[in-house]
């Protein structure tokens, strides 16, 4: 899911609370090989390579194939993380 940041903040303080900070971080997690990548996708594909049957592995090694000629590497997910500290208003 990738909300947009001020969006969200809006419904923060639509629902009643004080928004403290707000923060978009581009962050990347390096894996030691692409193994170790489709290891780690396996796991989280789950619920997506379910709908394959008897094809998960393979699936997942797609997947990381496909996203590697994006980021241009077979061990790097790149990804977005949208952080808001919050807090119920003061009496």
């Amino acid at each position: 899911m990738h909300p947009d940041p001020d969006d969200a903040t809006r419904l923060v303080r639509a629902v009643g609370l004080d928004v403290i900070s707000s923060t978009v971080d581009d962050l990347r997690w390096d894996f030691r090989s692409g193994a170790d990548f489709e290891r780690w996708a396996g796991a989280g594909f789950g619920d997506w390579a379910a709908r394959v049957p008897g094809r998960e592995a393979a699936f997942v090694a797609d997947a990381v194939s496909r996203y590697s000629e994006i980021t241009g590497s077979d061990r790097t997910l790149l990804f977005t993380q949208l952080r808001i500290r919050m807090r119920r208003p003061e009496a």
